[in-house]
């Protein structure tokens, strides 16, 4: 896990329970911090390949043009330093750099598939929210986000993970949990279609722990754990 904005930057393991993780002698109530990187508005993790995204996105007065991934190798040994493997700056193709331009290119909400890399945005504007595919990330130069499809999922979305097992998506919004199943190529919204609403506070983060099993959490540090087969079927 990671914090929002505010705090300097570094990574938190937690068990099950929610619990800071403890190896050994070593101690992680501190975090793994990360060094040679920036922590502006730190807003999702999550898997490519074998390697951990870190999402500095957030965008919430979408003037920012310093927005970045990084790539890091997960480490094996937790008293050694975090190796940084590249460094994605990155911008949206189709933002117009305007004073009264539309709020749609805030982020929360990244994930991987088929070695594509893919955003979700949270808009502010509207009631859609837009997926912007990576075909390829090239480290330390500029990498356009190419708008790829757009729905509306009845509020802003937070987070989202894939499921490479299952082949499905999971997208987390303030007031509900999405999931995606049995769609063609990368077209995500248009398969089968799931959902459960929910009332837990300021929800911003999710992830499958298993094929039946997705793990949510709050900005005011509760985890929940919500079972797949929970959701409604909408289709």
């Amino acid at each position: 896990m990671h914090n929002d904005s505010g705090d300097r930057p570094r990574l938190f393991l937690v068990d099950e329970n929610g619990h800071t993780a403890s190896f050994d002698s070593v101690n992680l109530d501190e975090g793994l911090p990360l060094e040679s990187v920036s922590h502006i508005d730190w807003e999702e993790i999550s898997y490519r390949g074998d390697n951990i995204l870190i999402a500095d996105v957030g965008n919430n007065e979408n003037l920012r043009k310093d927005l970045i991934l990084y790539e890091i190798i997960e480490p094996s040994d937790l008293t050694q330093d975090i190796t940084i493997k590249c460094k994605y700056p990155l911008l949206y193709t189709d933002q117009k750099w305007h004073w009264f331009a539309k709020k749609n290119y805030d982020c929360e909400a990244v994930f991987s598939y088929n070695a594509n890399t893919y955003l979700i945005t949270k808009h502010r504007s509207d009631r859609l929210c837009t997926i912007y595919r990576f075909d390829e990330l090239h480290c330390d130069s500029e990498n356009y986000a190419i708008p790829y499809c757009r729905a509306d999922l009845g509020d802003m979305v937070t987070a989202a993970d894939f499921n490479d097992d299952t082949k499905s998506l999971a997208v987390l919004t303030y007031q509900g949990i999405w999931v995606f199943d049995n769609f063609v190529g990368d077209d995500f919204f248009n398969g089968e279609v799931r959902w459960l609403p929910i009332q837990a506070r300021q929800c911003e983060a999710i992830c499958f722990g298993d094929s039946k099993t997705l793990i949510i959490s709050n900005e005011q540090r509760d985890v929940f754990e919500v079972p797949v087969a929970d959701l409604i079927a909408l289709n």
